[in-house]
């Protein structure tokens, strides 16, 4: 309230509002894991006692652009369990960065294969590294917000 007959003050807020749009999607830009197809498969159901289990990792890109994808063994991470038990997990023992940065064009897959110790590993992998039983086990790859599915392999005892 001002003097009888005097101004009358106004107040006026102003909201500012920033917004930050993100730059349209380029090529080599990091994949979007919706973008991201992986698969990780035993390249064969059963391994004998004296055989390294062998997996093979494919990526594919579905996305309409050229992008990158970290498949390296801390980024993209093959694990291995028997049951709630955790055997292996591709991060624990990684040499170096364990790192690899692929460029992924559209549809074109991204393929590796690797083996298995079939030993047990824990995070900085300490020894000893007792080795896996014979028996069922499910491997899955997860990492960078993709979870493939999990698939079954056997390790075979001795004289099968």
């Amino acid at each position: 309230p001002g003097v009888e007959g005097g101004p009358v003050p106004t107040v006026t807020v102003t909201v500012t509002r920033q917004t930050t749009v993100a730059p349209p999607p380029r090529a080599g830009d990091a994949c979007r894991p919706a973008d991201v197809v992986v698969d990780l498969l035993p390249v064969r159901p059963r391994f004998a006692a004296a055989e390294t289990p062998q997996f093979r990792l494919s990526v594919v890109n579905t996305g309409r652009l050229d992008c990158t994808f970290d498949v390296g063994p801390k980024q993209l991470v093959a694990k291995i369990k028997s049951g709630r038990d955790r055997i292996w997990a591709s991060a624990n023992c990684a040499a170096g960065t364990g790192s690899s940065i692929q460029m992924l064009r559209r549809g074109i897959p991204y393929a590796s294969v690797f083996g298995w110790d079939r030993r047990r590993s824990r995070a900085a992998c300490p020894a000893p590294r007792p080795r896996a039983l014979p028996g069922f086990y499910l491997l899955q790859a997860e990492g960078q917000g993709i979870k493939t599915r999990k698939v079954p392999f056997q390790l075979l005892p001795k004289g099968r």
